[in-house]
C-alpha cells in the first residue's frame, strides 16, 4: 500500500503524512490480507519556509510540521567580490536577516505557524581598499615630505 508523502493545498501549505494510525511512520508499506485490519493515514498541516540569499549559502529552506521550530544559519558571512575589485579586497559582508527573522546573527530559529521567508541582506565592503590606498598615500606623503628635506640641507 503506498500514500503520499505530502498533499498540496496551495500557498506555502501542504498537508504531510505522519504517520499510520498503528504508529507505523512509513508511508508505503506492505499489509498482509485476511486479517480483519483498519488503518487510517495521519496527516498535519506543514509549512513551507523559503530562505534566500545572494550570497553564501543559507541553510533551513524545506516544509516543517505546524507548531515546531525551524533554524536558519549563514554561512560565509563575507563573500569577495566578483573579477577585479575582489582581487584588491573588496566584499559582500553579512548585514542583517530580514523577513519573519529581524536579526543582525546570521543564524536564527522561525517558530512555524505559517509559511515563512527569511533573507538574508548584505552590504559591500571597501575597508581594505581604502586602507591599502590610505597606507599608499602616507607612505607617498612621507616620502615626500623626506625627499623635500633632504634637498633644503
Amino acid at each position: 500500500m503506498r500514500i503520499p508523502d505530502a498533499i498540496q493545498t496551495g500557498n506555502g501549505t501542504r498537508l504531510g503524512f505522519r504517520a499510520w494510525s498503528d504508529n507505523n511512520t512509513e508511508s508505503d508499506r506492505i499489509v498482509t490480507l485476511g486479517n480483519n485490519l483498519t488503518l487510517s493515514a495521519d496527516y498535519v498541516k506543514q509549512y513551507n519556509l523559503e530562505a534566500v540569499s545572494p550570497y553564501g549559502a543559507l541553510a533551513g529552506s524545506g516544509w516543517y510540521f505546524e507548531g515546531s521550530t525551524a533554524n536558519v544559519s549563514l554561512q560565509p558571512t563575507a563573500v569577495p567580490y566578483e573579477e577585479w575589485l575582489g582581487l584588491i579586497g573588496v566584499r559582500h559582508v553579512f548585514d542583517h536577516l530580514t523577513g519573519s527573522c529581524q536579526t543582525s546573527q546570521p543564524n536564527c530559529s522561525v517558530s512555524m505557524n505559517s509559511p515563512k521567508t527569511v533573507i538574508a541582506v548584505w552590504r559591500d565592503d571597501y575597508t581594505i581598499p581604502i586602507l591599502i590606498a590610505l597606507t599608499i598615500g602616507a607612505l607617498a606623503f612621507a616620502n615626500r615630505q623626506h625627499s623635500r628635506r633632504k634637498r633644503r640641507r
